[in-house]
């Protein structure tokens, strides 16, 4: 119960976290949501065995974080929490792909270059989405996609998702705590629950989700959110915007750990 109770926690946390009033959270929703997917396409965009360009990166994430005051905490919490799925996904290939590649003096087998590659794009792409979040909200998400002209029945299907994903996880916790009191402090679920009680989540979740839907009924939801008009994009959100958009084309095109080497390699040979 303690794990579903925190990882309630932790959504209602990140979306705390959106409502502090730093220059970054200042910015528009649509210049943030446009340098983290341009910051995606770079990342990504790298070949699979390539890992000291992606170095550089971490600047990005480092940065705004830094700007934004979010504490590090949950954003390596949420990061850990993503990691298993992060490392499985590259986890095998240094079984199958043990062709040895050069690194500097050195020979690698390749898989592990995939490996580390993978563990480091996923590290910082996840990383970067939790901090979009932190700085701008579902909501903020939310609008700017609409400005990108995403369909709106798909923009809402993700506010929604996303807003009350937090009614199975408070069921799931009420659930598992009333089978913990009537357990006799008997520690994890029994064969005998482990059929009907994800049921009766589903089925709790299920009726809460229609109160809900009955109450924004009323209150004149007709299948769309209502859209705030917001404000257009300033001088200073074009410059986030054009400036972080520079420096993704330098790292792209730019092996810098490269040059750094060499730069220091010719400094101590003088």
């Amino acid at each position: 119960m303690s794990r579903v109770s925190d990882s309630l926690l932790r959504i209602r946390e990140l979306e705390g976290l959106s409502e502090g009033d730093s220059p970054v959270h200042g910015l528009h929703p649509l210049a943030k949501l446009a340098a983290t997917l341009l910051y995606l396409v770079a990342v990504t965009s790298f070949p699979n065995k390539e890992v000291s360009r992606l170095l550089p990166f971490a600047l990005f994430p480092i940065v705004v974080a830094s700007a934004a005051e979010l504490p590090a905490r949950p954003i390596l919490a949420r990061l850990l929490f993503a990691s298993p799925l992060i490392l499985g996904i590259g986890a095998l290939n240094p079984f199958f792909d043990r062709a040895l590649v050069a690194v500097g003096p050195f020979a690698v087998p390749g898989g592990w270059l995939v490996f580390a590659s993978l563990a480091l794009k996923g590290a910082l792409t996840v990383s970067a989405a939790i901090i979009l979040v932190g700085t701008t909200g579902a909501g903020g998400v939310g609008e700017a996609l609409l400005l990108l002209g995403l369909p709106r029945i798909f923009v809402t299907q993700f506010l929604l998702t996303f807003r009350y994903l937090s009614l199975l996880m408070e069921e799931t916790a009420r659930v598992l705590r009333a089978h913990e009191l009537r357990s006799l402090g008997r520690r994890g679920i029994g064969k005998e629950a482990r059929g009907s009680l994800p049921g009766g989540v589903l089925v709790r979740t299920y009726e809460r989700g229609m109160r809900v839907y009955e109450a924004m009924r009323l209150r004149g939801f007709s299948g769309d959110l209502p859209r705030d008009p917001g404000r257009r994009l300033g001088a200073r959100d074009l410059a986030y915007l054009l400036s972080w958009a520079a420096v993704f084309l330098v790292l792209r095109t730019v092996d810098l750990p490269e040059a750094a080497g060499s730069f220091l390699i010719k400094a101590v040979s003088r």
